[in-house]
């Protein structure tokens, strides 16, 4: 898919000009080619929020893509192409009270099934710690407010799963609930379903967490619900409008020793070890790292006759440490970061293998040889002591002796 030279768009999509394009599928390069771009952008999405819609709506064309699918992997590809630097800017602006979720949903945005997509985000100062967009599982929503109770319910189990992280590093900030919809807020503040007695007890969380006053259900005018950009593709001002509120930030002219990103597409790189994976880091390391920020933001406010330079150096180091131990893991669960030297001979276990082995030298072990396509440390694989062997890697072992470290 050339888009180098392409025109430049504003926004990832555009659901009056997709209409347009017929629901024929397409050849097998074409689909190859889709696959392709909508997979690398599924994992680029994890930190770039304005692309999360874009890339669900496309992504839902995997099994089978059609030209209308083609034509929005196009333009989320000429979005991205002109968005490089755009990256998740992970600022603390001021020390924070309260932790935000904010949520939204589109009723019956889909043509095709009329299903309800939803929205969320948790942050707290300005600080965004994970976006969500999700097409509302189950049967269509029978109404608006229903809908709007359904995203309310799953982006308070955003919020709860964000504040535990947060509590586990000793922050215990409380939370709100945000929603543009009167009738949405009205429903999760009562108890039961009322007339809505179709609801199931997914929908109703959210009640639970107001009667125990876990959370408060706050109202936002909507146009300044910022979640609203992950349930419809909007327009170029209000598009542009809400990119701040998400984290998202444009790090052409930015200092980037001043603040952390992550997420931009790196291009200068000639050689990367895995070229079909885009330059960013996991999400365990988005909140940790939002995690230290906020800490970080309380200490400065609490310990105010403590040195500048001193309470800098204790984050960074802390924060040096976090990144050292995910860079570890990382590189413990990938097994073609690592290489193992083998030996000469591979004994080959065979029913039909009537001669005696040959007596084992000592402090040295056997590979049985290729069960199931992958080599073992043993027949029972449970691994053995670590064997010098020439030729084979860490790729060739099974899941469960790569896993090992052998």
């Amino acid at each position: 898919m050339e888009v180098e030279n392409c025109v430049r768009v504003s926004t990832p999509g555009d659901k009056t000009a997709f209409k347009a394009f017929s629901d024929d599928l397409l050849d097998e390069k074409k689909k190859k080619i889709f696959m392709q771009v909508v997979g690398t952008a599924m994992h680029l999405s994890q930190y770039r929020g304005d692309i999360m819609y874009a890339v669900k709506e496309a992504a839902r064309f995997m099994s089978a893509p059609t030209e209308m699918a083609w034509a929005m992997a196009k333009r989320l590809a000429k979005y991205l192409n002109h968005t490089k630097k755009y990256a998740h800017r992970l600022a603390l602006l001021e020390t924070p009270t309260h932790l935000d979720v904010y949520s939204d949903s589109d009723w019956a945005g889909c043509n095709q099934s009329a299903r309800s997509s939803t929205g969320v985000v948790v942050r707290a100062s300005g600080l965004v710690f994970t976006c969500l967009s999700q097409t509302q599982p189950g049967l269509p929503a029978l109404s608006s407010a229903e809908s709007e109770l359904r995203a309310i319910s799953k982006a308070a189990q955003e919020g709860i799963f964000v504040s535990e992280v947060m509590k586990s590093t000793g922050i215990d900030l409380p939370m709100r609930n945000w929603t543009d919809s009167s009738a949405g807020r009205a429903a999760a503040k009562r108890l039961g379903c009322g007339r809505m007695r179709h609801l199931d007890a997914g929908a109703l969380f959210i009640q639970g967490l107001v009667e125990q006053k876990r959370t408060t259900v706050c109202k936002v005018p909507g146009t300044e619900n910022c979640s609203d950009i992950f349930t419809k593709y909007l327009d170029t001002k209000t598009f542009e409008k809400h990119l701040a509120a998400v984290g998202v930030c444009d790090t052409t002219h930015m200092d980037l020793g001043q603040v952390v990103t992550i997420g931009a597409i790196v291009t200068t790189r000639e050689k990367r070890t895995m070229p079909w994976k885009p330059s960013a880091v996991p999400l365990s390391l988005t909140i940790g790292l939002a995690s230290m920020m906020v800490v970080k933001g309380e200490r400065e406010s609490e310990e105010e006759d403590v040195s500048e330079g001193k309470s800098s150096m204790m984050f960074w180091l802390a924060l040096l440490f976090l990144v050292s131990m995910t860079l570890r893991q990382i590189i413990a669960d990938l097994s073609f970061f690592r290489h193992v030297p083998v030996l000469p001979a591979v004994v080959e276990t065979s029913a039909q293998a009537t001669q005696p082995e040959a007596p084992t030298p000592p402090n040295q072990q056997i590979v049985v040889a290729r069960r199931g396509e992958k080599y073992h440390y043993s027949r029972s694989c449970q691994g053995l002591g670590f064997a010098d062997l020439d030729g084979v890697t860490v790729r060739d072992l099974c899941l469960h002796c790569a896993r090992r470290g052998y």
